[in-house]
């Protein structure tokens, strides 16, 4: 009996390795539904497929908390539109939080001047 349950144990162990290391690395705060900060200054949205830095948009970070197939789709969604039209300063979370990088601001959404406190404090400022 106790083998058995031995056994069980490693595979669960086994499958579980297999799934996190194959899944994005959802990790630290978590914003909203599918958005979170894996340490401060970086946010990333898994819906949207997209990791930003108070620069804007990271193809690096993409890649580093969403995985690569994120960092692809992006690059194509990119070229699709052509570099001189992708603005990685101006973005839209999945739950319709608009922020600006340039202006270093993020509000509830691209229509409302409410700022979004949370998104603010992870990427405009400075870590107490």
């Amino acid at each position: 009996m106790k083998l058995i349950n031995l056994s069980i144990l490693m595979l669960t162990t086994f499958t579980a390795c297999i799934v996190s290391a194959n899944s994005p690395k959802p990790q630290g705060k978590v914003l909203a539904d599918g958005i979170f900060a894996p340490e401060h200054g970086i946010i990333c949205d898994q819906k949207a497929g997209f990791c930003v830095d108070s620069f804007g948009i990271s193809m690096e970070f993409t890649k580093m908390y969403l995985g690569e197939e994120s960092q692809e789709k992006m690059l194509k969604m990119i070229d699709e539109v052509g570099s001189d039209n992708f603005d990685p300063l101006h973005y839209s979370f999945s739950n319709k939080v608009y922020c600006d990088s340039g202006e270093r601001v993020c509000y509830q959404d691209r229509f409302n001047e409410t700022k979004q406190a949370d998104f603010n404090a992870v990427l405009f400022e400075d870590k107490e």
